[in-house]
């Protein structure tokens, strides 16, 4: 495995695990939004969960002005 893929990897890893450290507001909000999706948690791929992790981060930035 490249250093760059190591890399990748541990930062993928940290995002998703940073979920579970998230307040339940969060998760509550992260999860309508996978629902809305209309796919399964499981059935997503980590680059659409990041993706959606990224988006609703952004949107709470852009409502609340707080970075989460």
């Amino acid at each position: 495995m490249s250093t760059s893929s190591e890399n990748q990897l541990i930062s993928v890893v940290m995002q998703l695990g940073a979920i579970a450290e998230s307040n339940c507001h969060y998760t509550a909000g992260l999860a309508k939004r996978i629902e809305e999706t209309g796919k399964a948690v499981e059935t997503l791929t980590i680059a659409e969960l990041i993706a959606l992790d990224d988006d609703y981060k952004k949107l709470l930035n852009t409502v609340h002005g707080v970075a989460v």
